[in-house]
């Protein structure tokens, strides 16, 4: 079976899930830079800033100070449907905020985290800033026991 071209896509798996096991196997700058162009045509305009955590560090500093932007999620199962189904909209998303800003309260800001576990040797490459900040928070939750915020 062919696919149309339009529905081929090249990227390096997000930080996330299973996938964090795999640290090791990350495309580096290296890799990234000499890859053939019939993969770079593949790249999604979407994600196609593949950074190594020493090249996202600086742009993430930028903006460090900043206000973090976050999309509440909800998950949807037996455990909640009832609350869910009886409860206002405004209730259910002023709760969901509150348990992500209890979450994230635990944490140190991004600059921190930064300080701490930020590694400007590190030409792995991830597709989002949010790749590399997850695996600060992975290793400040090892080092301290903060459990990670909600995501």
């Amino acid at each position: 079976m062919t696919f149309p071209a339009t529905c081929r896509v090249a990227s390096p798996f997000f930080y996330a899930g299973l996938a964090t096991r795999y640290e090791s196997e990350r495309l580096t700058e290296d890799d990234r830079d000499n890859l053939p162009e019939r993969i770079n045509r593949l790249r999604p305009a979407r994600f196609d800033n593949w950074l190594s955590e020493r090249e996202w560090i600086p742009v993430m500093m930028e903006t460090a100070r900043q206000p973090r932007k976050l999309l509440l999620k909800i998950d949807v199962d037996e455990t909640d449907i009832d609350y869910l189904e009886s409860s206002s909209c405004e209730e259910i998303f002023a709760a969901r905020e509150r348990q992500y800003q209890d979450s994230y309260r635990r944490i140190p800001a991004l600059d921190e985290l930064c300080s701490r576990y930020g590694d400007l040797s590190n030409r792995r490459i991830y597709m989002m800033s949010r790749d590399v900040e997850g695996r600060w928070m992975d290793l400040h939750e090892r080092e301290t026991g903060t459990k990670t915020p909600i995501d």
